[in-house]
């Protein structure tokens, strides 16, 4: 899924150049366009996209402590 908006991203911003045009301003307003983009992308993928793919948290393992309030060791 992250690969798939990234390259969505990625197609628009050179979707985007190509269509204003190859002239040097509309190509560095593109590759700027492209530059931001992949920036807001690395930005919030960690936040938005992967937030569930490390699973469920596993249960905490109880500390075993003796009768006399020692913990084993």
């Amino acid at each position: 899924m992250n690969r798939t908006i990234v390259h969505l991203l990625a197609l628009t911003a050179v979707a985007l150049t190509v269509a204003v045009g190859t002239t040097g301003a509309a190509a560095s307003a593109g590759g700027v366009a492209l530059a931001v983009l992949a920036g807001a992308v690395l930005l919030t993928r960690r936040h938005l996209f992967d937030s569930g793919s490390r699973g469920p948290k596993p249960e905490p393992v109880p500390v075993r402590v003796r009768v006399d309030g020692r913990r084993p060791r």
